[in-house]
Formats: C-alpha cells, structure tokens, sequence
C-alpha cells in the first residue's frame, strides 16, 4: 500500500534485509498515478518474496492481506494514531489479540510504544 507499507518496505531494501511483499490484488495498482506505479513496481522488484491473494480488487481484499500479514509475522510495526476505527485500527487489535510484540509509532505525538503479548506480560515464559 502506498504509506508507512512502502517506507517500510524502502528501510528494508536499505539495510538490505529480507522481505515478503502480500499484494491483496494484481491490481491494486490501477488508481495509482504513474510515478506511484514505478516506486510500487521497483519495490515489489526488490521484495525476496511475493504473495498475491486474490487476482482482482474484490471488498475485503485489503483486509484479508492485513489479516494474512498478521497470522504469518512474529512482530507488528504500526504506524498508528489511535483512532478507534478503520483498517489500521483493526489490523492493531487482531496483532494484540493474536499475541504479537507490536511497536506502534503515533504520527500525531511522535511517540513510540512497543507492547508485548500477554504472556509475556505475565512472565510466563
């Protein structure tokens, strides 16, 4: 997606780490402007890996990718302003409820909260 998704995915290629590119779509492009299309595509170039999940935008299809990066990742960067609705919302609470470490950077203050799982919470490793 176009935002924190791309930088993230630019810090990555930076300090040359590997990373797995979820497209919701094939075209999840298609309202892009050109130059949005360019960065996209290099970057998805760049990615170690790419998985799409459905092969045209259909509703639900960006919540699904949100869904699967959560269900198959060990740490969550959000880029979140605690706003209690909406995709990034959602995506913040499953990552909690599924017992990720989250690290949540507010643009609004600038502050940066990591939050443990629950069993970490608790000392019960």
């Amino acid at each position: 997606a176009i935002g924190a998704d791309q930088l993230f995915a630019r810090a990555l290629i930076d300090y040359q780490l590997p990373f797995t590119a979820v497209i919701p779509c094939q075209n999840q492009d298609i309202k892009w402007t050109r130059k949005q299309k360019q960065n996209y595509k290099e970057l998805l170039r760049l990615s170690t890996r790419k998985i799409t999940l459905y092969p045209e935008y259909s509703p639900g299809v960006f919540h699904a990718r949100n869904n699967y990066m959560i269900k198959h990742s060990d740490i969550c960067l959000a880029v979140y302003d605690g706003r209690k609705s909406g995709v990034t919302y959602q995506t913040f609470k499953l990552a909690i409820a599924c017992n990720l470490t989250v690290i949540r950077f507010n643009p609004l203050t600038n502050k940066i909260t990591v939050i443990k799982p629950v069993y970490e919470q608790l000392n019960l490793l």
